[in-house]
Parts: C-alpha cells; sequence; structure tokens
C-alpha cells in the first residue's frame, strides 16, 4: 500500500509597519512602567503620497488599521478603512505623509513614511504627548512612614482655546509655558492643554501662543497653583438673529465697530465673535455690535465686555 503524499503550505503574516508608541507623559511620572503604552484608540490617517519626488494630497485620506501586539508594539497589516467605513485590503506601496491621531493625546504628523517598512525590526519609535481629553491623574493620598497620611499633588494644568473671529480652532498655533512647560500644537478644535513643571507654591505665568505665520503672542499674569487647574479664554461675545416671527437668521454678518474680523450666525441663529487674545483691553469702554441679515443692518450699542469670559448680546429681530 503507497502512503499518501501529504503537503503542507507555511504562510507568514507580515506587518507592513511596526510603531513603538508609548505615553511620554506617564514615562515622564514612572507610574505605568519604563515603556507605557498609549491609551487606546490610535489611528494612522494617510493624508498624501509621493508621487514622481512631490508630495501629492489624497483625493480622500484613509485610515490604515492598527492593532497592538503580544509585545506592545502598533503594527498594521495593509487593512484600510475609508471615510464612508468601508473595510479593505490594500497593498500599500511608496512613500506617504500621515498622522497618527488619538482622542487623548495630540497628533503627530509624519511627512515621509516609507511603506512597507525596510526593516521591521527597527520600529518607529514615537512619543505621545497628552491631548486636552488626557486622562490627567487627580492629586490622591498615599501612606507613608509617617502615621498621618501624605497628599500627593497632581499636575498643575492650563487649559484653553485658540479661536479666529468666527469661533473656528486656529490649526497648527504652538502654545506653552517658555521652559516650563510641554509644547501644545493646536489641531481643528483649537483647544489646547499645558502641563507645568511641578510648583510647590502658587505663582504667576505667561503663556505664549506661536501662531503658524510665526507671530507671536503671550498672556501674562496666569495664577498658578500647585495641582490645580485654570482655564484661560479668550474674550467673546454670543448671541442670535431673528426675523420678526421669533424664526432664526443663519449667515447673518456681524461685526464689532473699531475691531478687525466678522462671524456669521449659525442655522440656529447663534453666533459667537472671538477677540484677539488680548482685545479688547479693560480701557476700551463700551462697544458696539453691526448685525447685517435680510438686506439690512442694525447697531447694538453699550455692550460691555468681560475680559477672558463670553458676554452675551441681547437678541436683534429684523
Amino acid at each position: 500500500m503507497t502512503e499518501a503524499a501529504i503537503s503542507y503550505e507555511h504562510r507568514q503574516l507580515v506587518p507592513s509597519v511596526v510603531f513603538d508608541l508609548y505615553d511620554d507623559f506617564a514615562h515622564t511620572l514612572g507610574t505605568r512602567g519604563y515603556r507605557p503604552r498609549p491609551f487606546e484608540p490610535v489611528t494612522l490617517r494617510l493624508t498624501g503620497k509621493v508621487v514622481s519626488g512631490s508630495l501629492q494630497p489624497l483625493d480622500s485620506p484613509f485610515e490604515v488599521e492598527l492593532c497592538r501586539n503580544a509585545g506592545g508594539y502598533h503594527v498594521a497589516f495593509d487593512a484600510i478603512r475609508l471615510a464612508d467605513g468601508t473595510r479593505r485590503r490594500l497593498f500599500l506601496e511608496g512613500t506617504f505623509s500621515a498622522t497618527i491621531e488619538s482622542p487623548y493625546y495630540q497628533d503627530v504628523r509624519i511627512d515621509a513614511l516609507k511603506l512597507p517598512q525596510v526593516s521591521i525590526s527597527q520600529p518607529h519609535e514615537i512619543a505621545l504627548q497628552p491631548g486636552y481629553n488626557y486622562p490627567f491623574p487627580s492629586p490622591s493620598s498615599r501612606l507613608t512612614s509617617d502615621p498621618t497620611p501624605k497628599v500627593v499633588v497632581g499636575p498643575t494644568l492650563i487649559r484653553g482655546g485658540f479661536y479666529a473671529t468666527d469661533g473656528t480652532g486656529i490649526v497648527g498655533a504652538r502654545v506653552e509655558v517658555p521652559g516650563k512647560s510641554n509644547q501644545y500644537f493646536t489641531d481643528a478644535s483649537g483647544q489646547w492643554v499645558l502641563v507645568h513643571v511641578d510648583i510647590e507654591t502658587a505663582e504667576t505665568a505667561l503663556v505664549r501662543f506661536v501662531l503658524p505665520n510665526g507671530t507671536t503672542e503671550n498672556i501674562s499674569g496666569v495664577s498658578l497653583r500647585p495641582g490645580g487647574e485654570v482655564s484661560v479664554s479668550q474674550t467673546a461675545l454670543r448671541g442670535w438673529v431673528q426675523n420678526d416671527k421669533g424664526l432664526p437668521i443663519a449667515s447673518a454678518t456681524i461685526e464689532v465697530v473699531g475691531f478687525q474680523g466678522t462671524s456669521v450666525s449659525a442655522a440656529d441663529g447663534g453666533w459667537k465673535y472671538f477677540f484677539a487674545l488680548n482685545q479688547p483691553t479693560a480701557a476700551a469702554g463700551t462697544i458696539a455690535v453691526k448685525i447685517t441679515a435680510l438686506g439690512k443692518s442694525q447697531l447694538v450699542p453699550g455692550i460691555v465686555p468681560v475680559p477672558r469670559s463670553t458676554t452675551i448680546v441681547p437678541t436683534v429681530r429684523f
């Protein structure tokens, strides 16, 4: 009797790219080990491709699915997810621009990501910086040799938003307390958060904003307390535009007399107008708001903006 020949097929799944991602804030604290892995989810999004030596934006940026292996590395196997949620297999080859995105960390831009990766034994090492929604630890207590529990002060935080006149977030601005905090690069939300170096007593800080065009603006005198959190807001106005029947008017134009920039009302008739970081000054006194809709204009005088707050403007009807 002749034995049947048995053949075997061996397949090996090799990732197209490997990332060594770690949480830089937790790494600095040393509370989650030497290489603390980031909170999930983490997304890799391809935004452009190098064609004939020139980077061309993709018509529709797409997500490359990442998974974390047993060693803690984030790997991709050419599974992509399109904007409509469709999942496909696609062999990715070439040099791409990409971003690492997460709801808990700042976006990381990669200008030249070669796929597939030449050597997967040398993963791309990236330290992820805390974003606006990062779950910072709160003050806690712990037992020491002293029978009285000792309070462990949490991080000192400064939060805020950086907005254009119409309320859209300013993208790509760098925010920091020079020499004493992390650097935060704003995204489309405009939100930012700074982690101040440990302080033992109350003090004041200067928050610096460097715009994408290189212009620098400072907010001084920000009061800090150890383990506390402070909000630094832009001075803003808020109001609504309606017709004579009380229905909202969209796309009305809002101006502030003597100041640059305009805003427009949304579908619900609501609008916001953000001043520049250090405007208006306390000496500005009252201001007037000009609203244009349905071919007509109305002036709302006598508005006193409250610095670092949002002031409500009476509803205007046409």
